[in-house]
């Protein structure tokens, strides 16, 4: 998306002000409420990523000068931060002779799992927020139920960030797909203790190839 423009996105002009871009997005997330505004998810992904770079110096700097916006990560690339934190992790922990992937799969697994506790969690908090607006009457300048709106606004644009948190959980699984860890009767634990594996599908992944 090499032409976004976070100024566009919040309808504020280049010279604004930390708290007139804040102002502004508190403003536009509102608007992306699903059944009040026809708003929808990726207008409150643009939002929330227009404001998370102008509040950003460097970011805003970059952006100002016509340097465009850091290219954002791939997915692949995300996928395999994350599978090289938890693994780092394991290095350190894990008892030698474990199957260290096995813990690698199971820490996916659980961290899908809780994803998918908070995303229902979150799906149940706006079905009651938004019965409560729906309830609530007023005058036409309702600013109770547009508190009630915007918090629902907020809870809608976590649902992309579920989502793409997901995809990047289940594409790991699938680089995890790819290796296979050697038994004790192939690599001793000799060596692993001394540090001298083999070439093999690990040292690929620690080198990033």
């Amino acid at each position: 998306m090499s032409d976004f423009n976070p100024y566009s996105v919040l309808g504020i002009e280049s010279t604004a002000t930390d708290e007139q871009i804040r102002q502004a997005w508190r403003r536009k997330i509102s608007e992306c409420h699903t059944d009040t505004h026809g708003g929808d998810h990726t207008q409150a992904a643009a939002v929330n990523r227009a404001r998370d770079i102008l509040l950003d110096p460097e970011q805003r700097k970059r952006f100002d000068a016509g340097l465009g916006i850091n290219r954002q990560p791939s997915i692949d690339e995300t996928a395999r931060t994350v599978i090289l934190r938890v693994f780092a992790t394991l290095l350190r922990t894990a008892d030698p002779g474990a199957n260290i992937l096995d813990f690698l799969c199971l820490n996916l697994e659980e961290q899908l799992q809780h994803l998918n506790r908070q995303r229902a969690q979150c799906l149940t908090d706006l079905s009651i927020l938004r019965a409560r607006a729906a309830r609530l009457r007023g005058p036409p300048d309702n600013f109770l139920q547009g508190a009630i709106l915007a918090e629902v606004a907020k809870g809608e644009a976590c649902l992309p960030i579920f989502d793409a948190d997901e995809r990047v959980l289940r594409r790991a699984q699938a680089i995890l797909d790819d290796y296979h860890y050697a038994p004790l009767s192939t690599v001793s634990l000799v060596q692993v203790l001394t540090g001298h594996v083999p070439e093999g599908p690990f040292k690929s992944l620690l080198r990033g190839e």
